[in-house]
């Protein structure tokens, strides 16, 4: 198992739930957000200080949210679950 040096930060841990949420890969969010996925990634882990990149991707991850709003009101995009047979205990 490979473990990082770097840790993720606060705001890391955010985008990584952004992007399990609306199963946007991190490389996917940096392009749509206008930033580089080096820069990127390492605002992430906390080498650079992100003055420029997090306002760009705070931005878009809003915008993207409001726009697929949809998504998150089901459980299941496709249908609600329902059970076939009632468990009887």
């Amino acid at each position: 198992m490979v473990v990082s040096r770097y840790k993720k930060t606060e705001w890391g841990l955010k985008v990584a739930s952004f992007s399990q949420q609306y199963g946007l890969t991190l490389t996917e969010i940096a392009r749509l957000s206008g930033v580089t996925y080096s820069t990127f990634h390492q605002v992430r882990i906390g080498k650079t200080p992100g003055t420029d990149v997090i306002p760009k991707v705070d931005a878009f991850m809003v915008k993207y949210a409001k726009e697929h709003a949809e998504l998150n009101e089901k459980p299941y995009p496709w249908e609600e679950f329902k059970e076939a047979r009632p468990c009887i205990p």
